[in-house]
């Protein structure tokens, strides 16, 4: 069972990642450099706070 749970949360995981790279594509570069971002991290970022539990 825990294959199978892994197989899933992997996929929420994703899901995650990319509703949460999506809103931070919409902000403006001014408002990422104010939270300390550039375009180039939002793939990796995105990836990384979407995983954690």
């Amino acid at each position: 069972m825990s294959g199978f749970s892994n197989f899933f949360g992997g996929i929420a995981d994703g899901v995650r990642a990319a509703r949460l790279y999506n809103q931070l594509d919409r902000m403006s570069d001014r408002r990422l450099a104010d939270i300390g971002l550039s375009r180039e991290d939002l793939p990796r970022k995105a990836s990384e706070w979407s995983s954690r539990r």
